[in-house]
């Protein structure tokens, strides 16, 4: 369904949505009863009806049997009344008076015909029967002394009109149209073949019995005489075949049959032979007799026929009575069942859902320690079941964010610790660092202070040259002089000592403020690489001493030899003047290396200057790493307070079921296979976290996989329900508009065997659609992953769903 759609199907439901939501649950129970009896009382009612309705159509069939059984007595007389007007008319003996007999007879069962059908509702077969009734009224009332000649086709004319008033009785009656196969040969042998085969006998009878009195038969007579013969033998063989037909329905031969079937041979016997023979008035009395006796028999045949069929529709009549007790008994029975469960269900419910709802607010207020006990073994059980799980996982789960934020918290409390005293330790070096550079500058000004002094003595000696005779006197200031440059090399000498102490400090605090900055990890790198670069420094100025210790050694040597001359000189005061000149030269290097001496100190001050500053800026770092430590801590302390801020990893039941009916219903409107590009879609609207749908045939092989489509055609696995049934048989017995099934299955990745629980829904005779959840281990980020697709960003709504290899059995 494109969203559009799902939009609209929604503000569809909305309306019954807010209805319900309304209701308690004992009304929604209530409701869900009453549209379950509902169509129940409907389609009793309807079959209630629709029996009635047979039985009304059964009456209506008694009614037509009761006026053809009327009527079959009517034609008899008639035909009788015929045959005795005739020899009346022929003036045979005794004629006369068989014919008033006969009149009296026809008169009664006239009545008695009139009476019934009068007392009817059907018109058209009351008009009829009024139009024959006033024509056998007049034949009645006519003088037998004076019969017209027509007299004879008017009474077969009235003769076939009362016959076809029996068909239309069982036409109006319906009984030609009765479905039962007894019933129908029944009828067919009471309107179709009796009545005819009478008609056939009664002429037969008639013409023989008046050729026979009058001593000969015209042509015409003679022919007609012979074709009623034979339609009378293949009535005969009809009628044969319809009673054969009805023994072998298990029905019995009419009565009288026999007894009439002689009687018609023997008729047709004797009138062929009366053919031949001469005129005797007692032949044809004995011819008429027969004729009598034989329509007798055929009427008694009908007659026993009529009752068979009568009895037979009062049989179904009974038969529908017992049907209609039966389906109002199975209706009350239902709904008092369904009212027991209704009400069973309703008190189950109201119980486990109060401890639920106990269960929830405890869990709502905290207390994760809450159980939740669901007597039976139902839905809400397993919710209750569920619920007890989840509050465990989720004690597990605060408790892990409590420990963790509060090993965070002491861990950024020693981090804020450590890197305060990194910042006092820091500050004491950069104090330090300008006690060094202050020094050094004193050092560079005495070394400056020292090359001005031994230029001045290298002056003096110049002027000891020119002034030999003070040349004692100056040797005596040249020593003091030199005295005093030693004292100062060996002052410069301590100062290059303190220099070479402060740099080993320096390395020593680069070394501490980097294994410190190895203790706090990730943020101490930077505190690492600053004390490296500490370390180089100190390395560099003690280099730098040594090399300034190595001059004033040298300094000093050269000193020492200065006052070894100059007291070679005091001893030897001939070579005065060379030694002078060499002092003079010894000074001028002196005071050459005292100016590189300063330019050295100098760089050296620039030096310890710039690491000053560097040590200011780690100090400065190492104050906002104190700050971000303590907003970690800040962090941490909202964390613990941030625990109900979890999100949904695994598919629930309403989703199941909400993706059942979007697939029935999208499979509904484009079709099974129109719909298996969508529902095996691994990125669509049908495959959603752990939820895909599967669908089964009647067969049990697979319709639709969504974990994996090459399953469609193959059977699918044995899977054993919670009732001990295969899946695939289990879920045909269950409501087509959609059920519940709990059954066992391989999880996927472990392969444990976990509990399971599917919502199918039948879309029509040979396919079920479902879709399951896994009611002890759903499918979580990291564990499981979407099918064919990488794991994106969690969400409230959608979380990912796994990509991994598909499970031993899916359903």
């Amino acid at each position: 369904m494109t969203p559009s759609s799902t939009a609209r199907f929604a503000r569809l439901l909305q309306p019954g949505l807010l209805l319900m939501r309304r209701f308690t649950m004992g009304t929604r129970i209530l409701a869900c009863c009453a549209l379950a009896l509902l169509p129940l009382g409907g389609m009793t009612g309807w079959a209630v009806w629709q029996q009635f309705q047979d039985i009304a159509e059964v009456h209506q069939e008694l009614a037509g049997i009761e006026q053809i059984a009327a009527l079959v007595p009517v034609v008899q007389l008639a035909q009788q009344h015929r045959l005795h007007a005739r020899l009346a008319a022929l003036e045979h003996p005794g004629a006369a008076d068989r014919l008033a007999e006969a009149r009296q007879r026809l008169g009664q069962a006239l009545g008695q015909a009139d009476e019934l059908i009068a007392g009817g509702t059907d018109a058209l077969l009351q008009e009829r029967w009024r139009a024959s009734l006033g024509a056998w009224k007049r034949f009645i009332a006519m003088d037998a002394q004076h019969l017209p000649p027509a007299l004879w086709d008017d009474q077969s004319t009235q003769i076939d009109r009362l016959s076809e008033l029996i068909q239309l009785a069982a036409e109006r009656s319906r009984l030609v149209l009765n479905p039962q196969g007894s019933a129908y040969f029944l009828v067919d042998l009471a309107v179709q073949h009796v009545v005819p085969w009478a008609e056939s006998l009664a002429r037969l009878g008639e013409i023989g019995a008046a050729g026979i009195a009058q001593g000969g038969w015209i042509d015409a007579d003679q022919h007609l005489l012979y074709a009623h013969a034979l339609h009378t033998r293949l009535r005969l063989q009809t009628i044969e075949s319809r009673l054969a037909a009805l023994q072998r329905m298990g029905e019995p031969v009419p009565a009288g049959w026999e007894g009439a079937r002689h009687s018609a041979l023997q008729l047709a016997r004797q009138t062929e032979d009366a053919a031949a023979s001469a005129y005797d008035p007692a032949r044809a009395t004995a011819h008429a007799v027969l004729a009598e006796q034989t329509l007798h028999a055929a009427a008694h045949v009908n007659v026993s026929v009529l009752r068979r069929l009568e009895q037979l529709s009062r049989e179904h009549i009974d038969q529908v009575s017992r049907v209609i007790a039966l389906q109002v008994s199975i209706c009350a029975g239902v709904g008092l069942v369904m009212g027991y469960l209704g009400l069973c269900l309703y008190i189950s419910f109201g119980s486990a859902l109060g401890r639920l709802d106990q269960a929830v607010q405890a869990v709502a207020a905290g207390d994760l320690t809450h159980r939740c006990e669901v007597d039976g073994d139902t839905e809400l059980q397993a919710i209750g079941h569920e619920l007890g799980h989840m509050s465990q996982r989720l004690s597990g789960t605060v408790a892990e964010i409590r420990s963790t934020a509060a090993r965070l918290a002491m861990s950024g409390e020693r981090l804020s610790n450590d890197t305060t005293a990194l910042a006092q330790r820091t500050e004491s070096q950069a104090t330090a660092l300008a006690q060094t550079a202050g020094a050094v500058r004193q050092i560079s000004d005495t070394v400056d202070h020292t090359a001005r002094s031994a230029r001045a003595v290298s002056q003096r000696a110049e002027q000891a040259c020119a002034i030999a005779d003070e040349g004692r006197q100056s040797m005596r200031e040249a020593v003091a002089a030199m005295q005093e440059i030693e004292a100062s090399a060996r002052r410069t000498g301590e100062i290059v000592g303190l220099i070479e102490d402060i740099a080993f400090q320096t390395n020593m605090l680069s070394l501490n403020a980097s294994v410190e900055a190895a203790k706090a990890g990730e943020a101490g790198r930077g505190f690492a690489v600053v004390a490296e670069e500490v370390r180089k420094l100190a390395k560099r100025s003690s280099d730098a001493a040594q090399e300034v210790g190595n001059l004033l050694e040298t300094s000093a040597r050269q000193v020492g030899e200065g006052v070894v001359r100059i007291s070679a000189v005091d001893l030897t005061l001939g070579d005065i003047a060379q030694g002078i000149r060499d002092v003079a030269g010894t000074l001028q290097h002196i005071a050459e290396a005292s100016t590189g001496q300063s330019a050295s100190l100098g760089e050296l001050t620039a030096t310890v200057v710039s690491l000053d500053d560097i040590t200011r800026e780690n100090a400065a770092m190492v104050r906002a790493s104190h700050h971000a430590t303590q907003a970690l801590m800040d962090q941490a302390g909202i964390l613990t307070q941030a625990v109900q801020s979890m999100r949904l990893w695994q598919g629930s039941s309403d989703e199941a079921r909400a993706l059942v009916d979007r697939a029935v219903e999208h499979i509904r409107q484009h079709g099974l296979a129109a719909s298996l590009d969508a529902l095996h879609d691994r990125n669509g609207s049908f495959i959603d976290r752990d939820l895909y749908v599967f669908g089964f045939s009647r067969s049990g092989s697979y319709q639709v996989s969504g974990s994996d489509p090459s399953l469609v055609g193959q059977p699918a696995p044995p899977i054993a329900t919670a009732d001990g049934d295969l899946l695939t048989a289990a879920v045909w017995r269950l409501d087509p508009r959609g059920s519940w099934v709990d059954y066992q299955i391989s999880h996927p990745q472990t392969l444990e065997l976990v509990d399971k629980s599917s919502y199918v829904r039948q879309v029509d005779d040979d396919l079920v659609i479902g879709c399951g959840v896994y009611k002890r281990q759903g499918v979580v980020a990291g564990q499981l992953h979407r099918v064919g697709a990488a794991v994106p960003t969690p969400s409230p709504t959608r979380t990912p769903t796994p990509a991994g290899s598909p499970a031993p059995a899916r359903a």
